[in-house]
């Protein structure tokens, strides 16, 4: 039996949000797996206070776009250097999942994370793009 692709990621310290769609992508394309791995480890050590949140998103005004995108959240956006290696390493780690057999995006909601209140919001506040 193959292994489960979402424990491996949570094992990893994602957030991996239930979802069908996502899961399917994972277990079908196990490279994808591999690139979120190796993206997210960039992105942990260049900022070790990321919460790194996988979801399946969905865009509301375009059918059928829909694809799992990786958000990296700060406990605070205040600091001008971490906000400097936080866009850096959303722009590294979407250059590591390029090479993705789906289209799978690292950016950022500007969420809170870690020992902020919202860690964990599963509301969809929306996406920006990687730097």
């Amino acid at each position: 039996m193959a292994s489960d692709p979402v424990r491996k990621l949570r094992e990893l310290g994602i957030v991996v949000e239930e979802s069908q769609e996502l899961r399917h992508a994972l277990e079908e394309h196990s490279e994808l797996v591999e690139l979120l791995r190796w993206a997210a480890a960039l992105v942990v050590n260049r900022l070790p206070m990321a919460t790194l949140i996988l979801r399946w998103y969905v865009d509301p005004e375009v059918s059928g776009d829909e694809y799992p995108v990786l958000l990296v959240r700060l406990p605070s956006y205040d600091d001008d250097q971490d906000f400097i290696r936080f866009l850096e390493a959303i722009r590294d780690a979407n250059q590591v999942l390029a090479s993705s057999p789906v289209w799978v995006l690292a950016t950022t909601d500007f969420g809170v994370g870690r020992d902020g209140e919202n860690r964990n919001d599963a509301g969809d506040t929306g996406i920006m793009g990687g730097a």
